[in-house]
């Protein structure tokens, strides 16, 4: 035996089982690293949250959706798909290209392999020791299924490209949605702030009432309650306002432990078109329909794909072999070829793949129309939800109306000294919760005019480029 051979034999076994061993010995400390990526996640998160909001003053909705867009996990999730699916896109565009391949083999006997074909002497036939190189290059020259494969990895990244496009939207909307939330929350806070305030004078009112004889102990009694539940109101919309703002700050891509200064701004303007000519937009625009297209698309392939298992396979081939070993007249070799393959019985199995492609295209179209119907009754809720917004709407600035109405007329009378003061206070917080309610209608209109938007296919992006309908293009190849 070649002792240079054995020794890198043993050399690199020794290796192996080294390796083997060291990772088999290896056992994560999984606590620790929980704790290493906690620390470290919350410190990134304050630090970007603070650069982010650093020299900002309020923010309004534009703002807000701009820092989503951003900073939001599930979009960057989306785009790491997408850029995957452009790879795997890619990947499949090497199926045209040749295939250069090399192979390397060392061969080590123990003895020189000879023959006795000429009486008793041994004739060496080959070296002891033989190096070959072999080079492979290959090229489809007639893969149908290759072409079909490529279109369905086209689709999968057009498909790609709308889910995050989509994946926009929806994270557009929900900041939308938390962002009047929040304004609601607060304009709420303010309203039971006053009603606090004029709790507290009835309160201190009744309070000297009984001790002059005038009030009961049981009516003061009762003020203090209203009191004490005004302020438990006051601290449950607060406790409400800071989960809302957490979740606000949360959807950003921003800690939910820092604060948020908000500025109420109404943004989105209602439609123009009648509900008709809205549901056909969605039918064209809805990317859960674009999708849909491609799906559709992509079954039709594979149903091609299926068919052409039918059909002979066809490559081209050039080898070119050298080998090390002396004996050999021609140690440098080429050869080129064709070769064709064609699949004549597997039991039947590539008919009933043909079928279940077929089966698969047809639920494809089906699930299409599916997704029609649910985008068509979609469109029909949100422009009633819109529509049941702006009832809504009109009635609170009649209340505020006749709120306003009515503290005006306590105004005078408090004057007047005919109206005491916690009745007049009582009159004003009326006035202010019923503006509170004209606000909260208006927040709300525009959580459902961007409730429309999105089943749309267009939602509201602030000040980001508008949410894309077209079809998307590809890089040239």
């Amino acid at each position: 035996m070649n002792p240079e051979i054995s020794r890198s034999s043993q050399a690199l076994s020794l290796v192996c089982v080294a390796l083997l061993f060291a990772g088999g010995c290896h056992t994560p400390n999984f606590t620790a690293s929980r704790k290493e990526q906690a620390e470290s996640f919350t410190q990134k998160l304050k630090t970007d949250t603070e650069t982010t909001l650093k020299d900002r003053g309020p923010l309004d909705l534009d703002a807000c959706i701009d820092i989503a867009l951003q900073n939001n996990v599930a979009l960057k999730s989306a785009e790491v798909q997408t850029r995957l699916a452009k790879l795997e896109r890619r990947t499949a565009f090497s199926n045209f290209l040749p295939s250069l391949d090399m192979k390397y083999n060392i061969t080590a006997l123990d003895r020189q392999p000879a023959s006795k074909m000429f009486g008793g002497f041994e004739i060496p036939v080959q070296d002891q020791t033989v190096r070959e190189t072999t080079f492979q290059l290959q090229m489809p020259v007639f893969v149908p299924a290759t072409w079909y494969m490529y279109a369905m990895r086209e689709h999968g990244e057009d498909i790609s490209n709308l889910v995050t496009g989509y994946v926009r939207q929806q994270i557009a909307v929900r900041v939308t949605a938390l962002y009047f939330h929040c304004l609601a929350l607060r304009e709420s806070s303010a309203a039971i702030k006053s009603q606090v305030t004029a709790a507290e004078t009835l309160a201190k009112q009744a309070q000297s009432y009984l001790t002059e004889g005038v009030a009961t102990a049981s009516q003061t009694r009762q003020a203090e309650l209203l009191l004490e539940m005004r302020k438990t109101t006051l601290a449950e919309t607060d406790r409400a306002q800071d989960t809302a703002v957490a979740d606000l700050l949360s959807t950003m891509g921003l800690s939910p432990l820092s604060g948020l200064s908000l500025v109420a701004t109404l943004p989105l303007t209602p439609p123009e078109k009648p509900l008709e000519d809205l549901v056909m937009e969605a039918l064209l625009a809805n990317p859960e329909l674009q999708i849909a297209d491609r799906n559709v698309e992509i079954q039709k392939d594979a149903a091609r794909i299926a068919i052409t298992k039918f059909l002979p396979q066809l490559f081209g081939f050039a080898n070119r072999t050298s080998t090390s070993n002396s004996f050999q007249a021609f140690p440098d070799l080429g050869a080129t070829g064709l070769v064709g393959v064609m699949s004549l019985f597997r039991g039947f199995a590539t008919i009933n793949e043909y079928k279940a492609a077929r089966v698969k295209e047809t639920q494809a179209f089906l699930k299409r129309e599916e997704t029609c119907f649910t985008v068509m009754t979609g469109v029909i809720r949100a422009y009633l939800n819109w529509q049941d917004a702006q009832g809504t709407l009109a009635l609170t600035r009649k209340a505020l109306e006749a709120a306003d109405t009515r503290a005006t007329e306590m105004d005078h009378q408090w004057k007047e000294g005919v109206l005491n003061t916690s009745d007049r206070l009582e009159a004003a917080a009326e006035r202010d919760r019923a503006q509170g309610n004209v606000n909260c209608a208006q927040f709300q209109e525009q959580v459902a005019l961007a409730s429309l938007r999105l089943v749309l296919g267009g939602a509201y992006l602030g000040t980001a480029q508008p949410a894309a309908t077209e079809e998307p293009k590809h890089e040239k190849k």
